[in-house]
């Protein structure tokens, strides 16, 4: 038996596409109030422009949903009055008039963290172990380990860390590991105080841990070399140490504090808590001159602006 295949063509036609998607949507800013988002110029140009819509929501926009607003020079647009630390999403679509609009285009970004004023806390209390809290950064410039949070329980008994606070715990590469604090606001002339606690392995007498701080107008490495290094600590041993150290803000600006760990490779466990930064209330004398000494009398002279100090003496040195 013969069998007869017949085939067919079939079109299937579809209007016309009268307006055209954006494309190439491009972040060029992203702050903790404002957003800047470039696309590719459509051509020829839309009757009435482009139409955008912002929203916290990841749920898709539709041909129905009402737009946050019109751009109708240019292909920019500058989203002001957002939230810091937020996640939006931002959606694009063309408007050629008469009810006719293109898809929607979009993409998505989390908004930089608003700057803090003084005094700034960080006890990481607050933290998800082992994250470390929002609007802080880490950095690793080399192969060892990353900084953590930890419990107070995962200390090594003797170092004295009693609540959550920052780990760095080395491996077999040295430490190259950075940890920023949250933006924090300073003026130009002030004197502040930065003070933390910091400590090391309470083991083996070798095991000797390395630490630096900086600041500087960005959290990265390139801008912790701006300004004075504000500690340095080349033999962290065992149970925690505080440091307090009082700086004069270079310039008005924002400012990220850098903690650098820089132990040598299986060195232990590095811990640092209880950063504060503040303004400096109580100075502390400077330029210190002795002169007019006598069997037994001498006079001390310095510089301050204290009404009142307090002195001791001794022949201990």
């Amino acid at each position: 038996n013969a069998v007869t295949l017949k085939t067919s063509n079939e079109c299937t036609f579809a209007p016309p596409v009268t307006c055209t998607t954006p494309t190439n949507l491009v972040l060029s800013l992203v702050a903790s109030d404002t957003a800047i988002l470039d696309w590719d110029v459509i051509t020829p140009e839309p009757a009435q422009g482009y139409q955008y819509y912002i929203t916290q929501s990841a749920v898709l926009p539709t041909a129905a949903t009402v737009p946050t607003g019109s751009i109708f020079v240019g292909t920019t647009l500058t989203a002001t009055g957002l939230v810091g630390s937020t996640t939006y999403y931002a959606y694009i679509r063309t408007n050629c008039g008469a009810g006719d609009v293109s898809e929607w285009t979009g993409t998505t970004f989390t908004t930089n963290c608003t700057a803090v004023n003084v005094t700034y806390v960080q006890n990481f209390n607050a933290a998800t172990v082992p994250a470390i809290p929002n609007c802080n950064t880490r950095e690793n410039a080399g192969s060892g380990n990353d900084w953590i949070t930890e419990e107070a329980a995962s200390a090594y008994p003797g170092p004295g860390f009693t609540t959550k606070h920052l780990v760095y715990e080395g491996n077999s590469n040295a430490a190259n590991a950075w940890y920023y604090t949250q933006g924090v606001r300073l003026t130009a002339g002030t004197s502040y105080r930065i003070s933390y606690t910091y400590g090391g392995d309470s083991y083996d007498t070798y095991l000797i841990n390395k630490l630096d701080v900086f600041y500087g107008a960005a959290p990265d490495i390139a801008a912790m070399a701006e300004f004075d290094i504000l500690g340095s600590h080349a033999a962290i041993k065992s149970r925690p140490v505080v440091n307090v150290t009082n700086f004069i803000a270079p310039r008005t600006g924002v400012f990220y504090f850098g903690f650098h760990a820089i132990s040598a490779a299986n060195s232990g466990k590095l811990y640092l808590d209880d950063i504060s930064v503040s303004v400096t209330t109580c100075l502390p004398a400077t330029q210190l001159v002795s002169g007019q000494v006598t069997p037994t009398s001498a006079l001390i002279s310095w510089l301050g602006n204290s009404a009142e100090y307090e002195y001791y003496y001794s022949t201990s040195a």
